[in-house]
């Protein structure tokens, strides 16, 4: 993830950068991950590219479960000419019974301009953690997380998320950025949908204007 292009936020030290599902069947917990360079229960399938031209780029990624109970759909799409990148995830139950208690968790670990010791604060309205020190970067949703933390060194690889830093700012700290989505039960053939946008910018402002960009401001709702 670069911005400018050289410039990899995401590749210092024991960087880490992915997501994570956890889902119960007949009470019996299960926990699933894909972290950079680590996995556990989680198969590749398949990997499309359905536009890449010289403005956009959109790529579909399939995974599923190693139980194949679960398969998650992720569509990227990335504008050459912004900062964002768009994911759909979208989580399905493919078995024949419900599973229950779907956790879902999207997480960087931002080296900011390529420094282990960054800066981190919250923006609640757009649903987002950012990091920076000269650029700034963030993951966000356009769908509320039930849990956001700075700090998930400890939780990127479980079902639980422990929130050690509720609020910021945070000054001069190798931070994990980890936003925490409860989606309930999922019965047979049923599935949801979560987006998030990993952004970058030169300012906060440049930053919030991408994230915008990339939501499309769907968490907005305007009414008389």
């Amino acid at each position: 993830f670069q911005f400018p292009v050289g410039n990899e936020h995401l590749a210092l030290g024991a960087w880490v950068s992915g997501y994570m599902v956890a889902y119960k069947v007949s009470g019996i917990d299960y926990v699933a991950y894909a972290s950079s360079q680590s996995r556990s229960r989680l198969v590749p399938v398949s990997y499309a590219e359905l536009v890449n031209n010289s403005s956009e780029v959109v790529v579909k990624v399939v995974t599923k479960t190693s139980d194949n109970l679960i398969t998650l759909t992720q569509t990227f799409t990335f504008n050459r000419h912004d900062k964002f990148v768009d994911i759909q995830t979208d989580i399905a139950n493919v078995s024949a019974n419900a599973v229950t208690d779907v956790v879902f968790k999207s997480y960087a670990d931002w080296d900011t301009d390529s420094d282990f010791s960054t800066n981190w604060d919250y923006d609640l309205s757009r649903n987002m953690i950012y990091a920076w020190k000269t650029r700034y970067t963030a993951i966000a949703s356009s769908r509320v997380p039930d849990l956001m933390d700075i700090d998930g060194w400890s939780d990127y690889g479980q079902r639980n998320t422990i929130v050690n830093y509720p609020s910021g700012p945070v000054m001069g700290y190798d931070g994990l950025e980890i936003l925490h989505f409860a989606l309930g039960n999922l019965p047979a053939g049923g599935s949801t949908l979560v987006e998030t946008i990993y952004g970058a910018g030169t300012s906060l402002a440049d930053l919030q204007g991408a994230i915008d960009r990339g939501a499309k401001l769907r968490w907005l709702d305007i009414s008389p």
